[in-house]
């Protein structure tokens, strides 16, 4: 059977490299760790696993970093994966069918990142079943659930021509293409938990990175992609003008680059020019009809433009695409409500909640129950949606504790409330003196 080695770049990984190894063995024949510079627990963790720890001087370039990796492999194919990664173990088999039938010289892998942020496009609760994917068994338990970014080549045989390029976001794809080779979807999902480190780290990551982008755009100041790279760090800081810029320079360079035209689309949303993104988004769907999340924040846009019909037909279309998409399902319920068609949004929301679980359909529920006057079915879709994900802080969690705390006072149900308020404490750091003073008059 075909020998699978893992490359791992790696630096004060201390507290998540453990959990990655683990979730390969079994799968890999060989851990080859490249430390560019750990001065935490890092190399004795990668010790337990493995004698094939290499030192490399960090030189802001993760290419030459990977291919110092790759020139200390021994086995037949190589599989990539950073620290904060993991395989499930249920895909373990089928990554091994792939190696030995060899129906491709590499393979991409899908990308999990799991998130809080449910206000994300592409947004899926953990465990929720839907249309597009399978439910994750992975470790998620911090985490209500994740959104699907770029596939990923990181499954490919052991050759010298295959190598990586650019400084940062490196790919095997340039090596791949001058020799006519097309990688294969391999089926098989990457467990991202990025988020782990903080929002301060990534900052400084981000920094970091930016630096580097900038670097490769000086050495290679007419290829698109640093400055499709440049324009996400852009995007995540905030910056958006000049990830503007950044997405208009990668389409003079690279007409055809769809994803450029989605993403300038949302920085154009951050700064409020409605009308160009519309006109951008539009653009984008001429090159791909089938993305959801498009639709959804054209439905935003014509919202906001209080272009209601438009709104509709742009929002039913994002769910004909995937009826999981939690935001465009949100915003044509509220848009209903809005328009009187109460009907059609509990509709919506009863598909919501038997078929892709969210907070959002829950909550809006128990509002529409607490206008009724109904307050135990009011009080029930408020701990549903609260068991989804019960002690984060994100702002879906904590304004099901809120409506259900006032609707146990309504009910007069003092120790409903008074539960529910002490849980809510535990971990919900904003203001709860009103609550607590109407709790206390029960």
């Amino acid at each position: 059977m075909p020998t699978v080695s893992l490359c791992m770049i790696v630096k004060n990984e201390e507290s998540c490299l453990e959990r990655c190894l683990l979730s390969v063995q079994g799968l890999v024949d060989e851990i080859i760790i490249v430390d560019t510079g750990s001065d935490d627990g890092t190399i004795a963790i990668a010790q337990q696993f493995t004698d094939k720890i290499f030192h490399f001087q960090w030189s802001n370039d993760f290419s030459a970093a990977r291919n110092f990796a790759l020139q200390h492999t021994t086995g037949d194919w190589i599989l990539v994966l950073d620290a904060d990664e993991c395989i499930a173990a249920e895909d373990h088999q089928r990554i091994k069918e792939l190696v030995t039938q060899e129906k491709s010289a590499a393979y991409f892998l899908h990308q999990k990142e799991y998130t809080n942020n449910t206000t994300l496009t592409g947004f899926y609760y953990n465990g929720a079943k839907n249309n597009t994917e399978r439910e994750n068994k992975g470790n998620t338990d911090n985490y209500l659930g994740y959104v699907l970014v770029e596939n990923a080549i990181r499954l490919f045989k052991n050759t010298k021509n295959i190598r990586f390029s650019w400084r940062i976001h490196e790919s095997v794809q340039p090596f791949l293409e001058k020799q006519g080779l097309v990688p294969s979807d391999s089926g098989v999902f990457i467990h991202h938990y990025k988020q782990e480190k903080g929002e301060q780290a990534q900052h400084e990551k981000m920094l970091r990175y930016l630096a580097i982008e900038e670097e490769q755009i000086r050495e290679t100041p007419d290829n698109p992609k640093p400055y499709y790279e440049v324009g996400l760090i852009y995007h995540a800081l905030g910056k958006y003008q000049d990830a503007i810029t950044a997405f208009e320079r990668v389409i003079a360079l690279q007409p055809n680059e769809r994803r450029a035209y989605h993403k300038l689309g949302r920085s154009l949303v951050k700064i409020g020019d409605y009308a160009k993104a519309l006109v951008v988004f539009k653009k984008y769907l001429t090159f791909d009809e089938t993305n959801s999340d498009v639709y959804g924040e054209i439905g935003l846009l014509f919202i906001k433009r209080k272009e209601y019909d438009h709104a509709i037909n742009a929002l039913t279309a994002a769910l004909q695409r995937n009826p999981a998409n939690i935001l465009a399902r949100h915003n044509l319920v509220l848009l209903s409500l809005q328009l009187g068609k109460k009907e059609k949004a509990l509709m919506l929301l009863d598909e919501g909640i038997k078929k892709y679980t969210n907070q959002y359909s829950f909550n809006s529920l128990g509002i529409l129950a607490l206008q009724e006057k109904d307050y135990g079915k009011a009080k029930k879709y408020f701990v549903d949606g609260i068991a989804l994900a019960p002690h984060s802080s994100h702002e879906s969690t904590v304004s099901l504790y809120f409506n259900l705390i006032k609707a146990s006072i309504l009910e007069k149900d003092k120790e409903t409330a008074v539960y529910y308020l002490s849980q809510l404490q535990r971990f919900y750091k904003g203001d709860v003196l009103a609550l607590e003073r109407d709790v206390r008059a029960l």
